[in-house]
């Protein structure tokens, strides 16, 4: 999200004849209820640096990691990050996993203003470290480093991650290293795994298959576009989000679900506009995805895993870094005011809204008044508790909305 005080959702006009469904698309009233605010000394601000196990509520505090009640927002323990020199360290991905009872952090070595000169120039990929606590403790458990894109992915309790150029395996619980395998394009995202496959994506839209067992080729398929995102694994396959060059002064993106087994195109789909930097939320035989937009708003879009098929999509405006996430049927993302922005091209006006998973239905927003400076993180949700960041606080909320008996699978 912006730094600024006014969020830079886009650039043009919403013609006249969109009026009508912007009218239609405005959300129910407010079913979110303050629960508890944590102030906080120097929040990062991240987008990424949220994230919950169901319980607990983990973020970046600047100088640690911290956990919180996610019913209450009392503090449980901190998680010392223990910068390395010169290096001012951001964190683009946190997650907290019970089963193997660590807490994976990736950050990323921004060089300190006094270091800068002795940066040499290279990819795009900066120099990372990933950090496993546990959960328990608190303490640091293992420590990896290199040039390391984000996400990581974990599945059987092994982690997969892209560093310094190959595909790696590691063991959850102690780091130690399993399998790697060379990668030979560049790769600027993260990898994404089932129990059987590994898979990345380079930057120049080649998507490529390691058995997860020994890190071993199972297959090659190009595709058209840059890579936008991380893979994300569906029941039968992996679907991969490119942007797509439409002409000299305009860009599209394309969605494609290749098969698992071999790679063949299950189904692609051509949308207009860009897709956030996030990967698609997959819940069972649903995938969902937000785009930027083109001539107009964005939307959120529901696709049948199956074949792509568009079952039904809800108009919103939100930027690159806009993404969805679902707690049980409910599926809650960031939007200005679609009236306002229709009318003046931009909105100062933000709600967190909720739609129906099903049918795409606003069902209730939460309206958000922005400070003139402020970073707005993605939202956290676990069975009606709902949290975020918004400049120098955490907030969390309660929902008071029956949930679906639908169940949420994370992305891989």
């Amino acid at each position: 999200m912006s730094r600024s005080g006014v969020v830079p959702l886009a650039s043009t006009l919403v013609c006249l004849s969109m009026l009508s469904d912007v009218a239609q698309a405005q959300p129910a009233p407010d079913p979110l209820r303050s629960a508890w605010r944590l102030a906080v000394e120097e929040f990062s601000g991240n987008p990424h640096a949220l994230a919950t196990d169901g319980r607990s509520l983990f973020f970046d505090d600047f100088q640690s990691f911290v956990e919180v009640s996610l019913t209450t927002g009392r503090r449980t323990r901190r998680f010392q990050k223990h910068d390395e020199k010169g290096c001012e360290d951001e964190t683009v991905y946190l997650q907290a996993d019970r089963q193997s009872a660590r807490l994976f952090a990736l950050t990323v070595c921004n060089p300190r203003e006094e270091e800068m000169a002795r940066t040499l120039p290279g990819p795009r990929v900066e120099q990372a470290s990933l950090r496993a606590f546990s959960l328990q403790s608190g303490k640091l458990s293992w420590m990896a480093e290199g040039r390391i894109p984000a996400p990581v992915d974990l599945a059987a309790e092994r982690l997969y991650l892209v560093c310094d150029g190959e595909l790696r395996a590691l063991d959850g619980g102690s780091g130690q290293e399993l399998w790697k395998a060379a990668v030979p394009d560049e790769v600027a995202v993260g990898p994404a795994a089932s129990a059987e496959a590994v898979f990345v994506i380079s930057e120049a839209g080649t998507a490529r298959a390691f058995a997860a067992r020994d890190g071993k080729p199972l297959w090659t398929q190009e595709l058209s576009g840059r890579a936008r995102c991380a893979p994300v694994v569906t029941a039968d396959g992996v679907i991969i989000s490119r942007l797509v060059d439409r002409d000299e002064l305009s860009s599209g993106s394309a969605v494609s679900c290749l098969s698992a087994e071999d790679g063949r195109v299950l189904w692609n789909l051509e949308l207009p506009g860009e897709l956030a930097f996030h990967r698609p939320v997959v819940v069972g035989e649903r995938v969902f995805l937000v785009s930027a937009g083109d001539e107009g708003p964005g939307a959120v879009r529901a696709l049948e895993a199956g074949s792509g098929r568009e079952m039904w999509k809800q108009p919103v405006v939100c930027d690159d870094d806009c993404e969805p996430v679902l707690d049980e049927g409910r599926l809650l993302v960031w939007s200005a005011d679609l009236e306002e922005f229709a009318k003046t091209g931009v909105s100062e006006h933000y709600s967190l809204w909720l739609l129906d998973e099903k049918t795409g239905a606003v069902r209730g927003r939460h309206p958000l008044r922005l400070p003139e400076k402020f970073a707005l993180s993605r939202p956290v949700a676990a069975k009606g508790r709902v949290a975020f960041s918004i400049g120098d606080e955490v907030r969390g909320l309660s929902l008071r909305w029956p949930a679906s008996r639908s169940r949420a699978v994370a992305p891989r």
